[in-house]
């Protein structure tokens, strides 16, 4: 999560790649990986601190079960919107950290991502979340 170290992340997961380094920050990608499942984390960093993460969860996760150990964790959301089969979910400050999760339908319902940014940071302007720099990195 943001604020936590990125050397509390070393010991237990090997990164596999630095995925972009501008200035002070890093991205680096992480594997998550259990029993059945193995799955990509960008988490990005500046001095050793966490800023950000992205995950890219796999599909076979169970929607309603990972949305519903989000409610669990930090209450209900506070924002939902719904476009076709797909949705995005945002709880907008829980311990000053933004979450946004989204799935979609299909047959079954799935996981597609889920991300945590903070609110209030010291990090600058120069900052930008995971989950901009990658939108930023598609437009054509």
């Amino acid at each position: 999560m943001p604020g936590k170290k990125i050397s509390a992340i070393n010991k237990k997961y090997k990164f596999s790649e630095v995925v972009f380094k501008g200035g002070a920050f890093v991205t680096y990608k992480y594997y998550v990986e259990h029993i059945r499942y193995r799955f990509p984390i960008l988490v990005q960093s500046i001095n050793g601190e966490v800023t950000d993460f992205y995950a890219r969860l796999p599909y076979y996760f169970l929607h309603d079960i990972f949305h519903q150990s989000l409610i669990n964790r930090y209450g209900p959301q506070d924002f939902y919107q719904k476009t076709e089969e797909s949705a995005i979910y945002v709880w907008k400050n829980k311990n000053n950290i933004k979450h946004i999760y989204s799935g979609a339908c299909t047959i079954t319902c799935f996981p597609i991502f889920y991300s945590a940014i903070p609110v209030n940071h010291k990090y600058g302007g120069s900052f930008k979340p995971v989950i901009k720099r990658m939108q930023e990195s598609l437009n054509f």
